[in-house]
């Protein structure tokens, strides 16, 4: 699933998931199963007749990030689906992001929000497209800003020759 919103404005919901549902080579004959699983999933049922383009941002992340687990894929990558979505959507999404992982699913995430990667059992910090850091988030929790540990590596930004990259550093993880 892209930063982005790929989906089509001008389909509806409905139209959007049978479109993807296809592509993604999902048979006829469970399309409506899955097209149901996907709208009580993603917290759509009773919006599938609506027009993708008229939905607020959040919720066209939900069409999206239903479209890109329509064939419940077992490995997923999602770069920055919670960008641009108010907390109480990013708080669902994150909640769908762990009910898939829960499922044997293994998720890719990309986020600057490192209270998200928090949330990963492995995390990696980029800066400038190279990995400087790598770990588990989990001894990192409750640290004072600007400090890590636990995460073996490279460690600062400044070291590696990219001073003006302080405090932009990319989380990286991946759930399960």
């Amino acid at each position: 699933m892209s930063q982005k919103f790929s989906l089509y404005d001008d389909l509806t919901i409905a139209e959007n998931l049978d479109f993807f549902s296809s592509v993604y080579g999902v048979p006829h004959k469970d399309r409506t199963e899955k097209m149901r699983w996907i709208l009580s999933f993603s917290g759509l049922d009773g919006r599938q007749s609506q027009m993708t383009g008229s939905l607020p941002g959040g919720w066209k992340q939900h069409v999206a990030f239903g479209s890109a687990i329509m064939h419940e894929p077992s490995v997923l990558f999602l770069d920055e689906p919670t960008s641009g979505v108010d907390p109480l959507a990013r708080r669902a999404f994150w909640s769908m992001i762990n009910q898939l992982a829960d499922r044997g699913a293994a998720v890719l995430v990309t986020t600057p929000y490192l209270e998200e990667a928090e949330q990963c059992n492995r995390l990696g910090l980029m800066v400038a497209g190279e990995l400087v850091a790598e770990g588990n988030p989990g001894p990192n929790q409750g640290r004072p800003a600007g400090t890590c540990s636990g995460v073996r590596g490279r460690s600062a930004a400044t070291r590696r020759g990219f001073p003006e990259n302080r405090g932009r550093q990319m989380a990286h993880c991946a759930l399960r």
